[in-house]
């Protein structure tokens, strides 16, 4: 096998503290470790870190603390309206100040995402594999040396399970991705289906039909829920 570069422009040189901490990143963000990630992705992207995981995939939203309005915004492909022009300018400052060139990293994982989109490749599939390779990269240099000439197994078996919990939570991220959009999308029909789950629960309690548990905690909880998306 054969590496070809065939745009001087896709590929960039960072130096290895930044490199192990965006392993780190992608691994914080993998498992939803959201006090994690701001300490990581703010040291990165000072003032506006919340949005830099969104910049790695949609899939880790579940790692940033955004608000509904910064959901909205990127949804939109837009900066919410409280980010001020100043903060990003420090944002910009603090991808240079990492002592790589970040912003072209960063241009080179969405490019290369964009190509395997446009290839049909699953994003789980390159999360999984990015995951695997975060993982490794925060390893011994001999490990990793072992791991790339003999592949996976090389591995001792507690740092195999660890790869196969990264993959795990890049399945359950998704999930999670999936039907949050699906609630978001049909939020009505969640909430009538809610409502009248809710209502059968409290006809239930009073007619001492269910369990105490569905009576008494079940319905306030269904009755939050379709208010809340109502």
């Amino acid at each position: 096998p054969q590496l070809v570069l065939f745009d001087h422009g896709l590929y960039h040189q960072v130096d290895v503290d930044t490199r192990q901490r965006l392993c780190s990143l992608l691994l914080a963000c993998i498992e939803r470790r959201a006090d994690r990630v701001q300490e990581l992705a703010s040291k990165m992207a000072g003032p506006l870190w919340r949005f830099l995981p969104l910049l790695l995939s949609p899939t880790f939203v579940f790692g940033a603390k955004l608000s509904t309005n910064d959901l909205r915004a990127a949804s939109r492909h837009e900066l919410p309206t409280s980010v001020s022009v100043r903060e990003v300018g420090d944002c910009i400052a603090a991808l240079h100040a990492t002592g790589s060139n970040m912003l072209g990293v960063l241009h080179s994982i969405g490019y290369t995402r964009g190509l395997l989109r446009h290839l049909d490749f699953p994003e789980q599939r390159r999360l999984q594999l990015m995951a695997r390779y975060a993982y490794l990269g925060l390893l011994p240099l001999d490990d990793r040396e072992k791991v790339l000439r003999g592949g996976l197994k090389t591995l001792p078996p507690l740092r195999r399970a660890a790869v196969a919990r990264m993959s795990a939570q890049v399945v359950v991220s998704g999930v999670m991705l999936r039907t949050m959009l699906f609630v978001l999308v049909n939020r009505h029909a969640v909430a009538i289906a809610s409502a009248m789950t809710a209502l059968v629960g409290v006809v239930a309690s009073v007619g001492g039909w269910g369990l105490s548990f569905w009576g008494g905690v079940c319905p306030p909880i269904l009755l939050g829920l379709a208010w809340a998306f109502a």
